[in-house]
């Protein structure tokens, strides 16, 4: 008995050990402080010398890093009033997203995080997101990365979204049986750059929450075993309890 439940223990452990979610702290921004408000909601500014939204910086966002590469730029967390500039109705999960905001042209924002895991070889990753395109008349543009150490691996931009929407989007990499990326820090990366303005569209912007990153083994399972084989183990989790009455019956019989 104890053999067979040995058996159905490894093999269950064989199949979680394939996939598994890795761990992303703060993937829908929950955990912030939001100095700033107006009509369509409050914010943080973690840009420091930005000249926009406004032009002060404060807030915090755990387990995130703000960066860009000019100061006509915002970056944080935002708790949008539903209407408005904003979405009809929420797609977001809990009060806040995540957000970024540029102006002019050739300017990039983005919020990072270095991750606790590093790349394995022979496994495929997801990193996903959902994305939000807000009702301002802005340009939307988003890229969501991971890359290990300083090499990017994979990114996406798949959304072309109209106005009042949102979707998600996923960037996958798989790694070889010996990659040269293997043992380098995880890292993720969302990313914006700026459109040049026409018009009323003063800002680029984009929007996320829910970001997950999911690791599944590429290397093939273990044949299971055939039903023939589980009927097997069946018959002898019934005949080896019969098996060892039969001995010790005929271990007490008389000469």
């Amino acid at each position: 008995m104890r053999i067979i439940t040995a058996i159905f223990t490894c093999l269950a452990a064989t199949l979680a050990a394939r996939a598994g979610s890795i761990t992303v702290t703060n993937p829908s921004f929950e955990s912030a402080t939001l100095p700033f408000g107006a009509g369509n909601g409050s914010y943080n500014q973690l840009i420091p010398g930005s000249t926009i939204n406004p032009p002060v910086t404060g807030g915090a966002l755990i387990g995130w890093t703000a960066t860009s590469n000019s100061v006509n730029s915002a970056a944080g967390a935002y708790a949008p009033n539903a209407g408005g500039v904003n979405w009809t109705t929420p797609w977001w999960s809990g009060n806040e997203v995540a957000y970024l905001q540029e102006s002019g042209s050739d300017v990039t924002t983005s919020l990072s995080q270095v991750l606790g895991d590093t790349l394995q070889d022979d496994t495929l990753y997801t990193l996903s997101s959902l994305v939000g395109c807000r009702t301002a008349g802005f340009f939307c543009a988003d890229s969501i990365q991971l890359y290990a150490g300083t090499m990017l691996v994979a990114s996406a931009s798949n959304l072309s979204l109209p106005e009042n929407s949102f979707g998600s989007d996923s960037a996958v990499y798989s790694s070889g049986p010996s990659d040269p990326h293997a043992g380098e820090v995880l890292s993720i990366v969302l990313s914006s750059t700026a459109v040049p303005g026409t018009n009323s569209r003063t800002y680029t912007e984009a929007f996320f929450d829910s970001v997950t990153l999911t690791a599944e083994s590429d290397v093939p399972p273990s044949p299971a075993p055939e039903p023939g084989t589980f009927a097997l183990l069946g018959l002898g989790v019934v005949v080896l309890p019969f098996a060892r009455r039969v001995k010790t019956g005929a271990a007490r019989r008389p000469a």
